[in-house]
């Protein structure tokens, strides 16, 4: 803890494969307030944005690909309006990436 800025937030990427669903699910949250989700992360910090994309059987690979992808851009500030453009292109392709 000794490293981490007292001001530090966390950002969660949440990915997974379910049998109830026909086609993936996302949802990007960003909590008005950053607030602490219990043991989600490994350190006690709060959390000001989710990333959640779960999805049928058959492309677990593809949205641990998409997950690793969104957690690389909510490294930094500098990466959040990349990260819009990438969300943007998800939603708007998402029958055909799927």
């Amino acid at each position: 803890m000794k490293k981490i800025p007292r001001d530090a937030e966390a950002s969660n990427v949440l990915v997974g494969k379910v049998d109830f669903l026909n086609k993936p699910f996302v949802a990007f949250v960003r909590l008005a307030q950053a607030t602490t989700l219990g043991g989600l992360t490994e350190v006690p910090v709060t959390t000001r944005f989710l990333f959640v994309l779960l999805g049928p059987q058959g492309k677990a690979k593809s949205y641990s690909e998409i997950g690793r992808a969104i957690a690389a851009l909510m490294v930094d500030d500098a990466s959040i309006c990349v990260f819009v453009m990438v969300l943007l292109f998800i939603r708007s392709h998402a029958l055909t990436l799927f």
